[in-house]
């Protein structure tokens, strides 16, 4: 067996970046993944959960994790057992939250908590648009969102990644299982633009791409039907879009995104080189006749001596149309590349779909690529 020591020109260490689509249904105030059948985000069910056991008067002890059956399984502890589940899942898929600027008043009452958080973020995206903006006095574009009632949508990042890729933003509004609106971000800049209809080209919102937000705004009327079930027994507009009622049977609610992961990978190149791994440790590169007696041993052993047969023939697997065989050149065929550690010892090993031939001209270089 031959063993070859990667350079370092031969060892590079990079990130793989993709961007995997995700969609959101939602209807009834229950959220669908990924067109999946069930609500909400759970633990696969054929992977156990795990929980976090304290002893309430023992600080100094260390935290126990102990595996459960399932994610939704009771665990019966003793009542001096502190128990905190540690499942690493989305407990909410998309949080959304509707906000009345009616009240508070800005600035005479602070506004809500959540959208106080995002004054800064949205003011500094404001270079991309206006829209962004938390106030303005723009001609025929002036609002202070404080006071207007809109739609806050949070998506946890577990579903996005690093953050959402910029574009990719759809969303779409039915009513009675027709499509009364359609958003998307096609100029690329987080404005979320009315598709088709009588507002066409009208902006209904922004996006926070590498926060997870939604904010819709957009207040014009995307059906003429009258539904109790929203705020004010109102029509169906874009600042009611997800909103979270058990009765709203006759709206649903469509988001659809690709998120950005940076997967840690390392690529390596193993080189067979002309003149080497010419020779084969396996039994048929040697013509099975070859031997050192009449009893068709290739090796003689005894009490004095170890002697091996020095003119064993090696294979001939050379073709040739005209004749049994063709002019002898040393051949292999390479099927696998194993890494190994310093010691030695066997980390990981590619194999071939098919067996390489390589012969005594001939010169490869494996690419090996492995996620970390």
């Amino acid at each position: 067996m031959s063993f070859f020591k990667f350079n370092k020109n031969e060892v590079m260490l990079n990130s793989v970046r993709s961007h995997p689509e995700t969609r959101i249904y939602i209807h009834a105030s229950a959220s669908y993944y990924n067109n999946s059948g069930d609500s909400g985000i759970n633990p696969i069910s054929h992977v156990s959960g795990s929980s976090l056991e304290v002893a309430r008067n023992a600080y100094d002890v260390r935290p126990l994790f102990v595996s459960t059956a399932s994610y939704d399984s009771p665990l019966a502890l003793p009542s001096d057992i502190y128990t905190k589940d540690y499942y690493l899942s989305s407990s909410v898929l998309v949080g959304s939250q509707y906000l009345s600027g009616a009240t508070p008043v800005y600035p005479t009452s602070p506004p809500n908590a959540r959208l106080s958080a995002l004054k800064n973020t949205l003011n500094h995206y404001a270079k991309n648009s206006v829209h962004y903006a938390f106030s303005s006095s723009i001609e025929d574009m002036s609002w202070n969102k404080p006071e207007q009632d809109m739609m806050l949508i949070s998506i946890p990042s577990i579903l996005y990644g690093s953050h959402i890729q910029e574009g990719t933003v759809d969303l779409k509004f039915y009513v009675t299982g027709t499509l009364a609106g359609q958003l998307t971000d096609s100029n690329k800049r987080g404005e979320l633009i009315q598709s088709g209809g009588t507002d066409d080209g009208s902006v209904a919102g922004v996006v926070l791409y590498n926060e997870g937000f939604i904010l819709l705004t957009g207040s014009w009327d995307l059906n003429s039907t009258t539904d109790a079930n929203y705020p004010s027994s109102d029509h169906a507009r874009w600042k009611y879009f997800g909103y979270q009622n058990s009765s709203l049977a006759d709206s649903s609610f469509d988001i659809s995104f690709n998120g950005t992961t940076y997967t840690p990978t390392m690529t390596m190149f193993a080189h067979a080189n002309r003149g080497e791994l010419n020779s084969s440790n396996n039994p048929t590169f040697i013509q099975h006749s070859s031997s050192t007696n009449a009893n068709q041993k290739t090796l003689l052993t005894s009490s004095y001596v170890y002697l091996e047969n020095d003119k064993q023939t090696v294979e001939n697997v050379v073709s040739s149309s005209f004749a049994t065989s063709g002019t002898f050149e040393k051949t292999t065929y390479l099927s696998s590349v194993g890494i190994y550690d310093d010691d030695q010892n066997l980390v990981g090993i590619a194999k071939l779909a098919t067996p390489i031939r390589k012969r005594e001209k001939d010169s490869y270089t494996f690419k090996l690529k492995l996620d970390l």
